[in-house]
């Protein structure tokens, strides 16, 4: 387990510090001035980059890059978790005010954007419009159940084409 007081995290240790309010009583207001706007730059940065690249990654399959949510939750043994996702959940009410949009649709919204894998969307997507798949999407996806899946579903007038006869009758067009 990782020691979460000396982690690098959105903050730095000396800015967790400075907002528990352990501060220089001899710093000068502009080294304050710039303390809190190192520590703004880092939470817009984690906003607007790291927390796409950590949903990216959680939502990704067996691929290098991919996170396991279980494995994150399952490390912390803080007494206070649930609590802190309260105040994740408090953080974005508060700054979806700020920034004046509806903090019960942001909530909702994300709600509906429920952490899916890749694979799990393109299954949904078989089932729920299998005609709408192309040629790649069924080769990622191609074990038994999808196949089967779509093979059910499709209709003996919709054909399924390559990409190659595509091409193939586009250049007979031509000649």
């Amino acid at each position: 387990m990782a020691d979460f007081q000396k982690t690098g995290a959105i903050l730095t240790p000396s800015q967790r510090e400075f907002l528990r309010g352990n501060i220089d009583e001899e710093a000068s207001d502009a080294k304050m001035r710039m303390k809190r706007r190192r520590i703004t730059d880092r939470i817009q940065a984690s906003l607007v980059d790291d927390i796409p690249l950590i949903i990216g990654a959680l939502a990704s399959d067996n691929k290098p890059n991919s996170l396991s949510g279980e494995k994150i939750v399952d490390d912390i043994h803080q007494p206070n978790f649930r609590q802190n996702l309260s105040l994740l959940v408090a953080l974005a009410v508060y700054l979806s005010r700020k920034h004046g949009v509806d903090p019960d649709d942001v909530i909702s919204e994300g709600k509906e954007t429920e952490l899916k894998s890749r694979s799990q969307k393109l299954r949904e997507k078989a089932q729920k419009n299998p005609g709408s798949m192309t040629l790649d999407e069924l080769m990622e996806i191609q074990d038994d159940v999808a196949l089967q899946l779509i093979s059910e579903n499709i209709s003996e007038d919709e054909v399924i084409v390559s990409p190659d006869e595509v091409l193939e009758d586009d250049e007979s067009d031509r000649e």
